[in-house]
């Protein structure tokens, strides 16, 4: 090796130059740097370490600024945050972007599977955003279905107005494709659109409902079209009808 002030200059036996390691210092900031064939492999700063390439290291301290890290075991942070695309994380995980922010979670073949905790029993007290779950024990789901699950014995609640109240709320909407089919709404007043997503009802159905059961009306029942009774029609009051197609016997 060759020392030139600040730099030691490691050459092969033909004297040719493979490694630099230099000091200097930027901003105030000391560093050390490594270069391998004139190109930049490590650096250090006054906040941390910049590294060029791939790291297989067993444990970092301190920050971590990487354009790409691939982790193959485990990444222990920790009480530390850990920021993607931003320097200043707010939360545990922060994922920043000028663009579009995404996480992508992808599994090889079984179920993906994001769940949110209050504690390692993750069969309770915890819930859960799973896809492509195949099992006997779950009919309604298959390798494309969406779950989503409450494994404890709370509610599965959903808000509108969480933050601060103000206008223009919005509706809950279940749609098929992006808008081929409107299939429910329920507007944030409370009334439950079936079939459209405009209802003017408490509910609004439209078209042709079935009732197995009893059907109660409290108050006033209107028909605006034809009203057939295919079993007895009982009457505990008065009955005022316009016009009678068949026999009235009673």
């Amino acid at each position: 090796y060759v020392l030139l002030g600040d730099v030691i200059d490691i050459k092969d036996a033909s004297g040719d130059t493979h490694f630099i390691i230099a000091r200097g210092n930027i901003d105030g900031n000391n560093y050390v740097e490594l270069l391998h064939n004139d190109n930049a492999r490590l650096q250090t700063t006054g906040v941390g370490v910049s590294v060029y390439g791939v790291v297989d290291a067993a444990e970092f301290d301190g920050d971590v600024i990487a354009g790409i890290a691939t982790i193959s075991t485990r990444l222990d942070l920790g009480t530390l945050n850990l920021g993607l695309g931003t320097a200043t994380p707010q939360s545990p995980i922060h994922v920043s972007n000028v663009g579009l922010s995404s996480i992508l979670v992808e599994s090889g073949g079984q179920e993906s599977v994001v769940t949110v905790a209050r504690g390692l029993n993750t069969d309770q007290n915890s819930g859960t955003i799973r896809f492509g779950k195949q099992s006997p024990t779950v009919p309604y789901s298959n390798d494309n279905s969406l779950d989503i699950i409450n494994n404890d014995i709370g509610n599965l609640n959903f808000y509108l107005e969480g933050g601060t109240p103000g206008i223009g709320t919005g509706d809950f909407h279940w749609l098929r494709r992006k808008n081929f089919t409107r299939l429910m709404t329920l507007t944030y007043g409370g009334k439950l659109g079936i079939g459209l997503t405009n209802p003017t009802d408490t509910l609004h159905v439209d078209g042709t409902s079935y009732v197995t059961g009893s059907s109660v009306v409290g108050s006033n029942l209107v028909v605006n079209n034809n009203a057939t009774v295919t079993g007895n029609l009982n009457v505990s009051g008065s009955f005022t009808p316009e016009s009678i197609a068949t026999n009235l016997t009673g």
